[in-house]
């Protein structure tokens, strides 16, 4: 069973994605600490995993954050600021008398800042420690480069369907054009509106 602490609404919305934006809404209780936040997100996004993370206070251009929350056993997190251990901090302990915007920056090489805004707080508890409750925009797939290569894989992608090429005769097994490389990256199913999009690969030469 939850702790009665109440729930957060938290918007959660990766930087610089824009027609579509990729976003989600999170309802988690207020006694949750933010490793089990950095589980939710995971989940909202699909992500894997694999790579590190950290929360941090919205960062000015060129500044260097106030402090950090994340894993302690990451010795890579921290660089010139305070470091505080995500599992024995509650959201409820910081979201109601700090800036209600946090970003949670996900995998150091591919840079995914996911900027979080604290919506509401409301008198209620749930089944879960977290529900997911909106969902707009499909995900990056994990390693796909970056926003930039994203974006730019992203756009190659719409535009060969808007043309009518049928992607799953696209050569991303052995890819060479820019093409190849993006249906190899994002898979034949790509579909920037749909939330619920993962990555699958298919070829009408496959049995």
């Amino acid at each position: 069973m939850a702790p009665r602490d109440g729930v957060f609404t938290i918007k959660a919305q990766l930087k610089g994605i824009t027609k579509p934006p990729v976003w989600r809404r999170i309802r988690i209780v207020g006694g949750a600490s933010f490793g089990q936040l950095h589980e939710a997100l995971q989940a909202a996004f699909e992500w894997e995993g694999h790579h590190l993370h950290v929360f941090q206070p919205k960062r000015v251009r060129f500044s260097r954050p106030a402090f950090q929350i994340g894993p302690t056993e990451d010795d890579m997190i921290s660089f010139f600021c305070e470091r505080i251990d995500e599992e024995g901090l509650r959201l409820d302990s910081v979201l109601p008398r700090y800036p209600k915007t946090l970003e949670y920056v996900y995998d150091f090489g591919d840079d995914w800042v996911h900027t979080l805004t604290v919506e509401s707080w409301e008198d209620d508890e749930l089944y879960y420690f977290y529900e997911i409750s909106e969902r707009r925009g499909a995900s990056p797939a994990e390693d796909c480069g970056g926003i930039y290569e994203f974006l730019y894989k992203r756009d190659l992608i719409v535009q060969a369907k808007k043309d009518g090429v049928d992607l799953r005769t696209v050569n991303f097994e052995y890819p060479e054009t820019h093409l190849d490389y993006a249906v190899a990256s994002l898979g034949t199913n790509f579909d920037p509106k749909d939330p619920y999009y993962r990555p699958e690969w298919e070829s009408l030469d496959k049995d």
